[in-house]
């Protein structure tokens, strides 16, 4: 082994928490080591966010195309599977080539390896490219290894028909002619609207009655892109379980709960996700994972281990790469500079980009009236926006949550095109004192997607805002917003 090499601090995983935490602190002057044991940029880069965008990029042009079919357009979209998963490669494989040149310009140690504990100040790593063990001692050191997809408890990963979203990333090359994917989340309507619009016979089955379960979205958005799936011809099983499956060399014979019976060329299990720390020793530094696996940290995103944190998939929390890059915020900080900053996760976007897109901040109206507000929400359709009509895209809708009392902007859900970036419009309004004004008072481009706001606001209240008859009394319980 070699002699000890020592840095402000070690970071443990290189996803978007992992290098996000290494530029930051870099950028403030100190002396950082990354350990990363598989591929630089992490699930998201590698397996997930980037290369599903490409595909789902893909699919919503051929629905898009086909929306306008005797609209000003004569032509059938013709998808091609197998080219669009080399597209996806090749994409992938470019982006994924500037993170470590990123690092390096910024005098960022990257280390090739696997890493494991000695004590909490102390890692060796098995360096990938020399088989030679390293020991590297950190002032603090950050745990960033993410996660990775679970195992069905009847049907195991033992055939290349049977496969996680990790596996259909890196290895399914040829479309399926018949797809199940079990699990209802995230994963599962996003991958069921790319395998049926490249022309899959694609079914769904979930456990519980509702798509999207364990996701802080709201009834009216699981009902709409529900909606939307059953109208592109995507079989929905609910309140269903795979009990069993017969594997033969062509196909995979799945017995459902319900007493049906069904054959695929590809089953592609979604049930959730696992923390990664085997191998991690993370006794040895004294760090305590709670009945699931995920390491414990408090409200610093610090360990049991005074000056190791954790962040990102690792721990308990939103399962996703924006909560990655929040986590690595928070904790790059206290690190660095003590424990100063909480995490909370109310201001930080879910998105899920299927059918249609869904995205999320802050409270919902359950959420907030569970947390003391009494809350009201304005809701529009976007059938009645003139950007939907003009785009032909009129699924979908904008809600805003807000304090009846105060005005106070406590969160909201968009589903519909461009949600993604719109999202960011709500997340400024619930920082901002000036209520549901915070819409009216912004300049918007005509015709486009965020006016939709200021419309949306108008159509509920006093064009020229009543913020001005409410009461605003910031320093009031009830306007202090947490996760």
């Amino acid at each position: 082994m070699s002699m000890n090499q020592h840095y402000d601090l070690i970071i443990i995983g290189c996803g978007p928490g992992g290098y996000k935490s290494a530029i930051t602190a870099a950028k403030l002057g100190y002396s950082v080591a990354v350990v990363e044991k598989t591929h630089a940029g992490g699930t998201c880069l590698n397996q997930g966010c980037v290369p599903k965008e490409i595909l789902t990029r893909i699919a919503k042009l051929v629905d898009g195309v086909k929306s306008y079919n005797g609209l000003g357009l004569d032509c059938s979209a013709a998808p091609n599977f197998s080219d669009a998963i080399a597209h996806k490669n090749k994409l992938v494989e470019s982006t994924g080539g500037t993170i470590t040149p990123w690092l390096k310009q910024l005098g960022i140690r990257y280390i090739q390896g696997e890493a494991s504990f000695v004590n909490k100040n102390t890692i060796r790593v098995q360096n990938t490219e020399d088989k030679k063990d390293l020991s590297l001692i950190g002032d603090r050191i950050i745990v960033a290894t993410g996660s990775k997809p679970k195992e069905h408890p009847t049907i195991p990963f033992r055939s290349p028909h049977i496969v996680n979203s990790k596996e259909f990333m890196f290895e399914v090359t040829q479309l399926p002619k018949r797809a199940l994917l079990i699990g209802g989340g995230c994963v599962s309507t996003e991958l069921a609207f790319v395998l049926r619009q490249f022309g899959s016979r694609v079914t769904i089955v979930e456990e519980s009655g509702q798509l999207l379960n364990n996701t802080n979205v709201t009834d009216r958005a699981r009902g709409t892109l529900e909606q939307k799936l059953l109208q592109l011809g995507i079989n929905i099983k609910k309140n269903t379980r795979a009990i069993t499956e017969i594997s033969s060399e062509q196909s995979i014979n799945v017995l459902f709960s319900d007493s049906s019976a069904d054959g695929f060329d590809l089953v592609l299990i979604a049930v959730g996700r696992t923390p990664n720390t085997q191998g991690l020793n993370l006794s040895k530094a004294g760090i305590e994972t709670d009945e699931n696996g995920f390491i414990v940290t408090d409200d610093f995103l610090q360990t049991t281990a005074n000056g190791v944190y954790a962040i990102g998939d690792v721990k308990c929390g939103p399962m996703t790469a924006n909560a990655a890059f929040h986590d690595a915020k928070i904790a790059t900080k206290n690190a660095l500079s003590g424990n100063q900053s909480k995490n909370s996760y109310h201001n930080v976007p879910i998105v899920i980009d299927s059918a249609l897109q869904i995205a999320s901040v802050g409270f919902t109206e359950d959420t907030a009236e569970d947390a003391g507000y009494d809350t009201e929400v304005i809701r529009t359709n976007l059938a009645n926006s003139i950007i939907g009509q003009l785009t032909n895209s009129v699924q979908g809708f904008i809600d805003i949550v807000h304090d009846e009392e105060t005005g106070q902007v406590l969160g909201g859900c968009i589903v519909g095109p461009e949600a993604r970036e719109m999202i960011h419009t709500i997340s400024a309004a619930t920082q901002s004192k000036d209520g549901l004004c915070y819409f009216t008072n912004q300049h918007y481009a005509h015709p486009s997607w965020n006016e939709e706001f200021e419309n949306t606001v108008s159509r509920h209240i006093d064009e020229f805002c009543p913020c001005d008859k409410k009461k605003h009394n910031t320093s009031s319980k009830k306007t202090e917003i947490t996760s």
